[in-house]
């Protein structure tokens, strides 16, 4: 027997004077990153995806509360199954997250066991110049039998609008980097570590070190341009995804926009050589529209 659904959130929640505790499938977003997000594992949007309003959920049961000293507790529990489709303790998720708010800003602390790894990280919000600046460090143990021991993530961004030409602008540059990552994408594929976390959609890129940043251009109070760059600061290969945003109407939303990847062979985001049989693989230019209906 087969039994499966396509839905994305099916969740029952109940508010009590201890806290809130929610069971079945919800969205949860952990950590400070605005494109790459370290701190979030569960179920983390990638740092290409343009639509971010609405985030896929995970089965989960989640506790929530807030104190006078700690501003959010989070307790959550994923579980998982293991290659046999049978509850797996070793494949499931449990996280701890702690945000203290002061007069300064934010500072976050997360404690987890995902799948058999222990990750503990630290993140801190604060404002500068009008802007906000983000950052998140995590640190995750590998079991003895993988290449690396252990390795590092980390992010920091800054954003900040602003008007000008009497027009409203926002825009934001980030840095990441990424602990499994080498400096070519063929050698990375071969860290056993980082195939999995890419095949979990965990980690997204195969190098360490990334600038990233996004411009937002409001041509009018129902049309804004944007475009996004993420860019590989090794092999200077990139992916650009300018975009438009459309509110026909209160209820009705087009998007039109593309994505071009740039880089030499060999590269990331240019074309890659297969060693085993030498065929080319790469990612494409992709153009699209979307049209959004709520009700």
């Amino acid at each position: 027997y087969i039994l499966y659904h396509r839905l994305d959130r099916l969740f029952l929640s109940y508010d009590s004077s201890i806290g809130n505790f929610s069971i079945g499938r919800q969205p949860l977003t952990w950590g400070n990153g605005l494109l790459f997000n370290p701190a979030d594992l569960i179920n983390p949007f990638a740092p290409s995806d343009i639509i971010r309003d609405y985030k896929i959920g995970s089965d989960m049961l989640l506790y929530q509360n807030g104190f006078e000293s700690v501003s959010d507790l989070q307790m959550v529990i994923v579980p998982r199954k293991n290659e046999d489709n049978d509850p797996s303790l070793e494949n499931t998720t449990l996280g701890l997250k702690m945000r203290m708010s002061g007069s300064l800003g934010d500072l976050d602390f997360y404690a987890m066991k995902n799948y058999e790894d222990p990750v503990v990280g630290t993140g801190a919000v604060t404002y500068i110049g009008g802007g906000v600046i983000r950052s998140d460090v995590t640190w995750t143990y590998l079991d003895d039998g993988s290449e690396n021991q252990s390795f590092f993530s980390a992010v920091l961004n800054y954003d900040y609008s602003w008007t000008w030409a009497g027009q409203n602008w926002y825009g934001f540059a980030e840095f990441y980097y990424n602990g499994l990552g080498s400096s070519d994408p063929l050698d990375a594929l071969q860290n056993e570590a980082l195939r999995e976390r890419l095949i979990r959609g965990e980690i997204f890129v195969t190098g360490r070190y990334y600038m990233d940043a996004l411009l937002q251009y409001e041509i009018h109070p129902l049309v804004n341009f944007y475009s996004t760059l993420i860019y590989n600061l090794e092999d200077h290969s990139f992916l650009f995804q300018p975009r438009i945003n459309w509110d026909v109407s209160q209820s009705f939303e087009l998007l039109l926009g593309i994505n071009i990847p740039v880089g030499r062979d060999g590269s990331e985001f240019g074309d890659l050589q297969s060693p085993i049989d030498e065929s080319e693989f790469g990612s494409p230019t992709q153009a699209y529209l979307v049209v959004t209906f709520y009700f």
